[in-house]
């Protein structure tokens, strides 16, 4: 398995972060902001220069809403996949999105619109397109996963195990279950109760998780997601060097159990 290092999208130059990824990763996941005109034609002859034929994956920014179906949502997530493939990725993640209440069924159909225009657009540029189980309703259970593949038969799943373990105890083991055959990536990181994105500190349960992966079959993609740590009540935000210094912890740790 390949294990990939994300930077925060409040990176103000993603430079530095894929030359600390090509020193310590096999890849790097870009998450671009939603601001796109910031990445000029020279910052990503830039990139490409620093990535000199390094894996790169792409993660579409979780805000653009599919949920009502606007173009503009669905044409913002193209352009920034068509950014990536620039910067030679040929697979990015893209969230389905929950809505903000509503009918069920209207916000159902419009990802499914929505998402599959984009996997259009990925298909006919050569990229695959991962959808990625969120942590709520509708998107949050591997049966709605399931459903959406069988609408959009091209995706595969970004299988995001903090979000699993926050839907239900059993959830992740579910998606391992039923929809296996379509993950096509994972992003790992822990949660506590409805926190997520932390590091794991409790190495049993990262050894539980690292075993059901490898039992499952997998052996492809895993990105490190872990950004904060948690405190006695509430996560506890890390500085840039700091989260640095965990990461290659938590790295060593993974890679000792693959």
């Amino acid at each position: 398995m390949k294990i990939g290092y994300m930077p925060s999208i409040y990176s103000e130059d993603i430079l530095p972060e894929i030359a600390f990824a090509k020193k310590h990763f096999d890849y790097i996941e870009i998450t671009f902001k939603r601001d796109l005109s910031i990445y000029s034609k020279k910052y990503i002859s830039s990139m490409n220069d620093i990535l000199r034929g390094f894996k790169v994956m792409g993660h579409v920014h979780w805000g653009y809403d599919f949920s009502q179906g606007k173009p503009q949502n669905i044409y913002k997530a193209q352009k920034t996949i068509g950014m990536y493939k620039k910067i030679g990725a040929r697979k990015s993640t893209v969230h389905p999105s929950a809505g903000n209440g509503g009918s069920i069924e209207r916000i159902r159909t419009n990802n499914i619109k929505s998402l599959g225009e984009i996997a259009g657009f990925c298909e006919e540029n050569g990229v695959q397109m991962l959808v990625e189980n969120l942590q709520t309703f509708p998107y949050n259970r591997a049966v709605n996963l399931k459903d959406l593949i069988e609408k959009i038969p091209s995706i595969m799943i970004t299988l995001d195990v903090g979000h699993a373990n926050i839907t239900s105890d059993s959830e992740f083991v579910n998606f391992l279950n039923i929809i296996g055959d379509k993950i096509g990536h994972i992003h790992l990181h822990d949660n506590i109760g409805e926190y997520d994105h932390l590091f794991f500190q409790d190495t049993k349960k990262l050894a539980k998780i690292i075993k059901l992966i490898k039992k499952s079959g997998y052996n492809d993609t895993i990105t490190i997601e872990s950004f904060r740590i948690m405190g006695k009540e509430k996560p506890i935000e890390l500085g840039d060097e700091e989260r640095k210094d965990l990461i290659i912890r938590q790295l060593g740790e993974i890679r000792d159990l693959l």
